[in-house]
């Protein structure tokens, strides 16, 4: 008998995406990162440009929730919401 009440860790999105985004798209949205970070004067994050790119592609293709990609991603929720907000150019 198996226990169907555990919850299972989505598999990571990041391996998804790679057949589905050009990677051209995904490191052109890094470099736009970098420079915004450079720009604000951040000195550190927990992450760094390219999954937030990674996740930002995922997130604006569809179907994903921000707990989906989080968990997907070892990412705490939150820090993951404020990224997509963040790459994809709205406000926190």
């Amino acid at each position: 008998m198996t226990n169907t009440s555990t919850p299972r860790a989505c598999p990571p999105i990041i391996y998804g995406l790679a057949s589905y985004t050009p990677v051209a798209v995904s490191d052109a949205l890094t470099g736009m990162l970098r420079r915004y970070r450079k720009r604000i004067g951040s000195r550190w994050r927990g992450y760094d440009t390219g999954l937030q790119a990674v996740l930002t592609c995922a997130w604006l293709a569809g179907g994903h929730t921000y707990q989906q990609l989080a968990d997907g991603n070892a990412i705490p929720r939150g820090t993951c919401r404020r990224y997509l907000h963040e790459g994809a150019g709205g406000r926190c």
